[in-house]
């Protein structure tokens, strides 16, 4: 029922940067003006400076110096394509409120737009028009997804915790680092001919439910079909 696949992403230089603890951040609708100018101060290449930038002391509005941002980064090859297509797997460690140690796995892909009606991906909570447009604003700008939206999915054949547990996928770990107040994660890349089909089939015969990023799908799907 769903279309994932692999893909090109756009990733910081591992080589120049090993550790991407001051580069990343959560995703902009939990972080404050507080937080944003901490996150600011840690590097002047963190991920918050596009994702959900400040005006610019000219008058450049926060979307049009973020897209300026992306260009110049892309241009020191401080952020580089990949040079093939993958899946990745993003294990967090962390602490929940009850003091308990989790690990969260997380299968990241892109998945093909489509409309909640199709029945294939599935929302569960309605979406402001004041936070779409600003997120269509970014899109707009930039052409650039800069964090994922989150969903859940129901794996009852095993075939896709299989691959995520392998000890193949283990050894393919490509970053690392500390996310702000949730632990640690490590990001790992899947890429064999196998692997990539078996969960190309797998999404085929399973819909998914949109957790979290309501806002940044129903902007990626209209920006899409503005672009047709």
């Amino acid at each position: 029922m769903v279309e994932a696949l692999p893909f090109q992403a756009l990733m910081y230089d591992l080589e120049a940067f090993s550790d991407l603890s001051a580069l990343i951040c959560p995703p902009y609708d939990v972080i404050s003006d507080e937080m944003r100018e901490d996150l600011y101060r840690r590097d002047s290449f963190n991920i918050v400076r596009l994702e959900y930038a400040k005006e610019a002391s000219s008058g450049e509005n926060k979307y049009d110096r973020a897209a300026r941002d992306l260009r110049d980064w892309m241009g020191q090859g401080v952020l580089k394509t990949t040079e093939r297509p993958s899946f990745y797997l993003l294990n967090q460690n962390y602490t929940d409120a009850y003091g308990v140690q989790r690990l969260r796995k997380v299968l990241m892909a892109k998945v093909r737009l489509v409309p909640f009606s199709a029945g294939s991906v599935l929302p569960h909570e309605h979406t402001i028009p004041k936070a779409k447009k600003d997120r269509l604003e970014l899109l707009t700008r930039c052409e650039t997804n800069f964090s994922p939206i989150m969903a859940v999915y129901r794996d009852s054949g095993g075939s896709i915790g299989e691959i995520l547990d392998s000890e193949r996928v283990g050894k393919s770990v490509v970053a690392s680092g500390v996310i702000q107040g949730e632990g640690e994660f490590t990001l790992a890349e899947i890429n064999e001919k196998a692997d990539v089909v078996a969960i190309e089939a797998a999404f085929q015969e399973i819909p998914i439910l949109i957790a979290d990023g309501h806002h940044r799908y129903e902007t990626a799907l209209e920006h899409s079909q503005r672009s047709e």
